[in-house]
């Protein structure tokens, strides 16, 4: 049974990952000029990533090095361009968001905000479930689990059955 790590809804506008950044510059090297590049995150980027890692505060999150599943979901809040019968149907599941920002974009920030906090590297994620959705409450909704099954890193029959002496069961009795 999947052990959940982590539970939480970041209020406000979700927001995709942005494109890294170049600045080119010039520096003088022998009294000649020589061009290069200045590479940097995007700014709002790293401000949203931040506030993610600022809603895990005060909550018990051990860094887990096992395979994890995320479910997440973008709320957004219905146009106020919307007629009455229009937001019942949106809030009910007819309409749907299927605006910028893009899902994969939103997963990004998520998960770097996520690594080295809530896992060790976001290679660990191997189930992810995400949607957008019309809710009263704009935001994004993450939960996080640790699923039963051995990281990849357990590289010996006898760590394997150390793993699995506390689910009661050994590697010969699963390949029987």
């Amino acid at each position: 049974m999947p052990k959940k790590i982590l539970d939480i809804f970041v209020e406000g506008p979700a927001r995709g990952k942005g494109r890294h950044r170049s600045d080119p510059k010039i520096k003088w090297v022998h009294g000649k000029p020589k061009a290069y590049l200045v590479n940097y995150a995007c700014p709002k980027s790293k401000a949203y990533e931040k506030t993610i890692r600022n809603y895990l505060i005060g909550e018990k999150i051990t860094l887990s090095q096992m395979p994890i599943s995320v479910t997440m979901t973008e709320c957004r809040k219905i146009p106020k361009s919307y007629p009455r019968w229009k937001e019942k149907l949106a809030y009910l599941g007819y309409f749907l968001p299927t605006s910028i920002p893009d899902l994969d974009n939103i997963t990004k920030a998520a998960w770097d905000a996520l690594n080295g906090l809530v896992w060790v590297d976001d290679a660990q994620v191997v189930n992810n479930v995400c949607d957008k959705v019309f809710e009263r409450v704009e935001g994004l909704r993450l939960r996080v689990e640790e699923l039963d099954a051995m990281p990849v890193t357990i590289s010996s029959k006898k760590d394997a059955d150390e793993y699995l002496s506390s689910l009661n069961t050994s590697v010969d009795e699963l390949i029987a």
